[in-house]
Parts: C-alpha cells; structure tokens; sequence
C-alpha cells in the first residue's frame, strides 16, 4: 500500500482503501460504493499466492490485481515470482560454496511455500545436489517456528552449511537460534530468507 501511494500521489491521484477480509458480500459493498464515488481504477490486493475469482463488476474501470493472481487469463496481474525467487536464492547460496542446504518452510498448504521449494529444489538438482532434509520443513510464517525449525535441523544430525528460509521472519528465527546453539553465522551456515520484509543487513546474515 505504501507504494501504491507514493506512486500515485506523485500524480496528485488520492487512493481509497477498504479491507474485504476475504468476505464477497463485504468485497461486493466496498467495490460498489468505489464505483458510486467514480473511482477511476481499482488495485486488488492479495495475502496468497492462490488465484482468486475476478471481481464482479458491471462499469468498464481498469482492474489490476496485485500479488493474488486473479483467475481470468484477460486480467492484468502483478505478482512474485516465488520459483525464480527460490532460485535466486539458491543460486546465492551455491555461489558462496554450500552445498549442504535445508528449506525451513512457512506453511505447505501456501502455493507460495511449494512453489519456493521447488524453485530451490530445482536449482540444487541443476547443481547435482539434494536438500538436507529429504523434505522442507513445513512450518509457520514466524521467527518462534524459525527458532524451533533452526533447533531440529541442528539436532537432526544431518550436516549444513546453508539455510534457505521462506520468509524474513523465518529467517531472522533461525539466525537466533543458531547462534544461540552456538553456530556461528555466516562463518558455519549461511542463511537466506525470502521477501525482504528487513532491509537492514547484519553482519551475521543475509536477508534477500
């Protein structure tokens, strides 16, 4: 929203907003009382990675949806590239020399979760290599799973040297934990997250 609003304001264009909370009949009132207002375009927004139905509307105003897909092949749509990303990230990873790499996941029933996986799962398999673990670690969005996730794949018996998270949050989780247990980070295992929620960089991590 904070970029909508600046890339807009520059323009002098005021934005409103309304939250439908995943209710259609709340999304239906906010969307006619827009149309009734004469808005002059509507930006959907999404949480998921999971297309959407395409909003109902009768008034020919331009609809853009933002990080939730809509499900209309005509709609314009903007949103992350989850598998690139994970390979990216992947790719940083192996850059640096790793080639023992877990995924702590958020959660597996997030499209976003699974396409990140397969993102990094495919980058090692290009490399010739495998994850850590013969799975990701399906988890939560937050840094209390990364702190836990962190402490099973350090218990685990499994050698590492790099993490690749999904999420910052995660990220920031794992990095704690890990130093707290005594692995020292970057030095022992790097480790990276995903969606550059931090744009603070510090001298233990990467965030990306």
């Amino acid at each position: 929203m904070l970029g909508i609003e600046d890339a807009l304001g520059a323009g002098r264009i005021s934005v409103l907003l309304a939250d439908g909370r995943g209710d259609a009949i709340r999304e239906s009132y906010h969307l006619q009382t827009f149309l009734e207002r004469g808005v002059d375009a509507i930006i959907v927004t999404g949480r998921r990675a999971e297309p959407r139905p395409p909003i109902d509307i009768a008034a020919k105003v331009p609809v853009c949806y933002v990080l939730a897909r809509s499900q209309s092949p005509e709609d314009l749509s903007i949103v992350i590239n989850d598998d690139h990303g994970a390979r990216l990230a992947t790719s940083h990873l192996l850059a640096l020399g790793h080639r023992r790499i877990a995924y702590i996941a958020g959660p597996q029933k997030h499209l976003s979760a699974r396409l990140r996986y397969a993102g990094m799962r495919d980058e090692l398999h290009a490399a010739g290599l495998e994850p850590v673990t013969h799975s990701a670690m399906w988890g939560e969005w937050s840094e209390a799973w990364g702190r836990q996730a962190a402490s099973i794949l350090a218990n685990s018996g499994k050698p590492f040297d790099g993490v690749f998270c999904g999420s910052d949050q995660v990220a920031r989780g794992v990095v704690e934990q890990l130093q707290a247990l005594g692995i020292k980070v970057p030095e022992e295992a790097s480790v990276v997250g995903f969606d550059n929620l931090f744009t603070a960089r510090c001298s233990s991590s990467i965030y990306a």
